[in-house]
């Protein structure tokens, strides 16, 4: 979840669900379902979505930077055509595609692996980035009430 985005995170929480469910149903099928992990797109849209962001949330958002939208569809187009079911850009998006996994499909043996090794390390730094953010949340509310 993120500051100032309780809908938004939760949206993004049941794509996640519904993505691992409709996976085990199309199966059978040799269908498969890809979720995507974006980082922040560099689109008009997102630029005023920004724009409208309580400033702590662009303060806590802003730690990962913005992705061109080409690079991010190119990322997006070719795991969905390699039957990729977690799509993931940069090494944040590779923490969260792993710290997400639960009962997600893999693609392969060796992101199998990859998310069993490193399932733990990636929760430690999980928990760094939560405690800047919460610290980030802390201090914003310290000094409106000032």
């Amino acid at each position: 979840g993120l500051f100032g985005f309780s809908g938004y995170s939760a949206s993004k929480f049941a794509v996640r669900g519904m993505a691992e469910s409709l996976q085990m149903e199309v199966a059978p099928y040799d269908v498969c379902v890809c979720v995507a992990f974006p980082p922040d797109v560099d689109t008009p849209g997102e630029a005023a979505a920004r724009g409208a962001m309580p400033k702590i949330t662009q303060q806590i958002s802003g730690t990962a930077g913005f992705w061109p939208a080409e690079t991010v569809a190119k990322a997006i187009l070719s795991g969905a055509e390699a039957g990729t079911h977690h799509i993931w850009m940069g090494v944040d998006g590779f923490m969260l595609a792993q710290l997400t996994s639960g009962f997600a499909p893999v693609s392969s043996l060796l992101e199998a692996v990859l998310q069993v090794l490193t399932m733990s390390i990636f929760r430690l730094v999980g928990l760094f980035y939560l405690q800047m953010f919460n610290s980030t949340v802390k201090s914003a509310v310290k000094e409106k009430s000032s």
